[in-house]
């Protein structure tokens, strides 16, 4: 090549709030970041200081202890002193990179920047200087840069949790130039297939970026103040064949190359810095792409999250119909390799964000009391053409109370068992998109109508982008159609992907809703149906099918110059194989028996606003009720415990009134008796409510391994029955209801050596060893106590991966062991289990009870604590993508 073209990318960050949720220390905060490449790209940051007029608009901001600054290559954001708990500040601060690569933009398909952000502190007694400040946390975000598109994202970045905060960012990257670089002299040779195909290259990237930037002002230009803005997207086929004609005339086709090159890069630069002005500072656009984010990031957490639903009666037959022992479920998971193909999240950072290597499965299994209705069959006669009504949803108000999760239950379970048969969905011929308030696939407003039961109806309203739909593409085929249409494509001019070794199909990004798009959705129905049990749908006439082909058709050959560049854009190989692959995986559900579904294929989660989006509404808010929310920690345990907990509930519900106990007062008493414990727990909830401004009308318990225990014998204390109308929640972590029995033999001597070196009389009850006889015991007496059936809903959060708590005994499940043990033992561990299952099941508040057995991710647990098994322990309360997993996804709804 005697030309060779180079990208240069330009990436603008603006460092927008920085967010104290737990920090424990007081004092002057900063954030750094510095940009990494593997690809050794040649990089600058600049810090942009914001003009007059582009920061009128923007929120005032405390006045910051240092400007931000660059050293070194090194961002420094403006300096901040945190004084007070849930705090925000505002930063501000806008840096510009350039990336220049050193790869030809004809071999290039992707560059990969990280950015490593580091929080930094320094006390306030001393004077605030760069040098002085002292690390603290580091969180490292992927950034993928493609030549053919721009990306546009705001998101948040969490450091660690015990020292919980986020700093809140916009990121905006384009490709903007390319430099030719010439490495011959003149004169040069005529034109020939190399010259063609970097020429190709050259307008295919600069102008699939430039249609890509114009296509995101037009979609979003009205969520903006601006009032009008002519910004008609280029017609990139006649751009193109303008371009290649005047490169086949050219009596000097290089020197045009080169032309073509500056020119196009002045245009793009012009058109980048436009739009930055019209939305770096924009803050309803920022609430559109984190809307956006946030939906995709839940998508990604509730994926390996199963969900079944029984009658709370069926805990009284152990082999009751339709229950799949978690267990197979997650070794089909494991077989299955659909994870591995699921795509990673935008700006992603591999400790803060859930991907295939740190990705927890939990099976949900909820057992509803019998006044909630009864569990239709499969042959109710319901019309089932209701299936394909998208009824709007219920948007959840500032002033409206969240209805109880049994409300909902009623109004959703009139379709729950046949939903949860149906596998495959066919998608609508026309795609959904994206509405002009920017809600992104599956993020529908909130709906207060079935918490519990997912109906065939909400099924249906997933959005037809989702990357979780049920699909099964056949990708050869696919290929086949594409194929095609590029030829289709070419023989009329249209631009298509430049052919070169080792360069994968490109494709623009930020497809209008009225485009093509729904194009390749209805190619992919067409190739789906063959191979998926999609819904009975009712007969169509031959003439409308002739007339959706003619518009099919209509809509392929049509004046936008870019049907092929749209079908192109949707090919992601990851989506598809994604999709494939768990389409395949649910036909493994359905041939060993599971009716539940995957948290995944809902259209939406709980009533939850993603973090730090502030209040959308100006209306006066109600008084609402205070909730108590108590954290009990296990044996050896400390008051810090279960912080991530207290955290998560804090951000993910901001405007619920909770006050949080961190219990305290058995930190160091763990091995006495558990009565003894119990009254002192009962003693601090007591004199924690009496220094409440309001006395709390919900009393809710989150208790970690022996913890749970104590609650239960608190909750049958004399004293207690003032506040026994108040429970509402109990959710235990690995708790030994139904004692120590049964374990691991290991697990047995290790438990045995501890309760001799420590004399400790609580583990000693736990191991049933207290008394002679067992029902003498201090467990088989707490099993009559009625504790569970005083709370409305019971959740049980247990793993059998655990080596000190048996699964089996967090879970109050019956176990192999148990039932072959005919001794005094094994009848007196079934009368524990069945006295704790009769105490819900006849609960006069109707207890909802939700087991969650779990299979932990130990990626990063250290090896020595998986040999000993303190490390699926502890996961529950050490794992933050766990505890926000559990919350977001399911457990909220019990909360409110």
């Amino acid at each position: 090549m005697r030309i060779e073209l180079y990208p240069v990318f330009s990436v603008y960050i603006r460092l927008d709030q920085f967010h104290n949720v737990d920090l424990s220390l007081r004092g002057f905060y900063q954030i750094r970041f510095r940009f990494k490449s593997l690809q050794q790209c040649v990089m600058g940051v600049e810090r942009e200081r914001p003009s007059p007029a582009s920061s009128a608009g923007s929120s005032p901001r405390r006045e910051a202890v240092c400007e931000a600054s660059v050293h070194e290559g090194v961002a420094v954001s403006s300096t901040v002193e945190v004084v007070f708990n849930e705090e925000s500040l505002r930063l501000d601060d806008v840096f510009r990179c350039t990336v220049k690569v050193p790869k030809r933009l004809d071999h290039l398909d992707t560059v990969n920047v990280q950015l490593q952000f580091e929080l930094w502190f320094l006390d306030r007694s001393e004077p605030p200087r760069n040098e002085a400040f002292q690390f603290v946390s580091k969180r490292v975000v992927d950034l993928d840069l493609r030549p053919d598109r721009s990306f546009h994202c705001h998101r948040p970045i969490f450091f660690e949790c015990f020292c919980l905060s986020a700093v809140t960012l916009t990121v905006h990257s384009a490709l903007i130039s390319v430099l030719p670089r010439r490495r011959k002299e003149q004169p040069d040779p005529p034109i020939d297939d190399k010259l063609r195909i970097c020429h190709n290259s050259l307008c295919y990237s600069m102008l699939s970026t430039h249609y890509s930037l114009q296509s995101f002002i037009q979609r979003h230009i009205g969520v903006t103040r601006i009032s009008c803005v002519e910004n008609e997207p280029i017609n990139i086929q006649k751009e193109e064949a303008t371009l290649r004609s005047a490169l086949e005339s050219s009596d000097q086709p290089w020197h045009q190359l080169e032309g073509d090159a500056v020119s196009l890069s002045c245009q793009l630069t012009g058109l980048f810095n436009q739009f930055l002005e019209l939305f770096s500072r924009s803050e309803e656009l920022d609430s559109v792409l984190y809307r956006d984010f946030d939906q995709k990031r839940m998508k990604a957490l509730s994926e390996g999250f199963f969900c079944s639903e029984h009658p709370i009666v069926s805990l009284i037959d152990e082999h009751f119909e339709g229950r799949v022992e978690p267990s197979k479920l997650f070794e089909a998971i494991k077989k299955s390799n659909y994870l591995e193909k699921m795509p990673n999240q935008p700006l992603h950072s591999a400790d803060g964000d859930p991907d295939f290597n740190n990705m927890t499965f939990i099976s949900e299994e909820r057992f509803l009391p019998s006044s909630l209705g009864r569990l239709p069959s499969v042959d109710d006669d319901s019309p089932r053409s209701e299936t394909y009504r998208t009824v709007p949803a219920i948007t959840c108000t500032e002033t409206e109370d969240l209805d109880s999760p049994e409300k909902e239950a009623i109004s959703s379970r009139r379709s729950s068992r046949s939903a949860a048969i149906m596998r495959g969905f066919c998608l609508p011929l026309k795609c959904t998109g994206r509405d002009d308030d920017g809600i992104a696939y599956g993020d529908e407003p909130c709906d207060s109508d079935g918490f519990l039961s997912i109906g065939a109806d909400r099924m249906m309203k997933r959005r037809s982008t989702d990357p979780g739909s049920s699909m099964r593409l056949d990708i050869e085929c696919l290929d086949q159609r594409m194929n095609a249409l590029s030829v289709h494509s070419s023989n009329g001019g249209g631009l298509s992907p430049p052919i070169s070794t080792g360069n994968k199909s490109k494709s623009v990004a930020n497809i209008p809703q009225n485009s093509d798009q729904a194009l390749l959705l209805a190619t992919a129905r067409q190739s789906a149906n063959s191979s998926v049990e999609s819904l009975p749908q009712p007969e169509e006439a031959p003439q409308d099918k002739r007339s959706k082909r003619r518009s099919l058709k209509k809509r392929l050959s049509g004046t936008n110059g870019c049907g092929t560049q749209y079908l192109v854009s949707l090919l992601d190989r990851r989506v598809i194989e994604f999709v494939t692959q768990k389409e395949k995986f649910r036909q493994s559900l359905t041939q060993i028996g599971y009716t539940g579904f995957l948290h995944s294929d809902t259209a939406r989660f709980s009533c939850r606003k993603p973090y730090f989006s502030g209040r959308t509404s100006s209306l006066p808010r109600p008084r609402r009720d205070v909730h108590l929310v108590v954290l009990v920690h296990g044996l050896e345990g400390a008051a810090d415990d279960l912080i991530p907990y207290r955290n998560y509930l804090r951000m993910a519900l901001p405007e619920a009134r909770m006050s949080f106990l961190m219990s305290e007062w058995n930190q160091t008493y763990t091995w006495l008796d558990i009565n003894v414990l119990a009254e002192r727990l009962l003693v601090e909830i007591e004199r924690h409510i009496e220094g409440m401004n309001r006395a709390p009308t919900k009393i809710s318990m989150i208790a970690h391994s022996m913890g749970g225990v104590i609650v239960r014998a608190m909750c049958g204390l004399e004293r207690m029955k003032p506040l026994s109308s108040l429970l509402h929640t109990l959710m235990t972590f690995n708790t030994p209801h139904c004692g120590l029995l049964y374990n691991q033999r290991a697990a047995n001597w290790g438990i045995a050596l501890v309760q001799f070196w420590k004399q400790s009389q609580s583990l000693e009850q736990l191991c049933l060893q207290d008394a002679i006889d067992f029902r003498d015991t201090f467990l088989f007496k707490l099993s009559m106590n009625g504790a569970l059936g005083m709370f409305k809903y019971v959740l049980l959060v247990g793993t059998y991966q655990d080596l000190y708590v048996p699964g089996h005994s967090a879970l109050i499940d019956s176990c192999k062991a148990a039932k072959r043990d005919k001794s005094a033992q094994g009848v007196a561990y079934a009368e524990v289990v069945n006295n704790l299952r009769e105490s819900m099941v006849s609960s006069p508040k109707r207890t909802t009870l939700v087991r969650y057995t779990v299979q932990h991710s130990l990626a990063h647990s250290a090896r020595a604590h998986q040999m000993i098994g303190r490390a699926v322990h502890i996961a529950a309360v050490d794992d933050d993508l766990f505890v926000e997993k559990l919350l977001t996804v399911s457990t909220l709804k019990y909360f409110v």
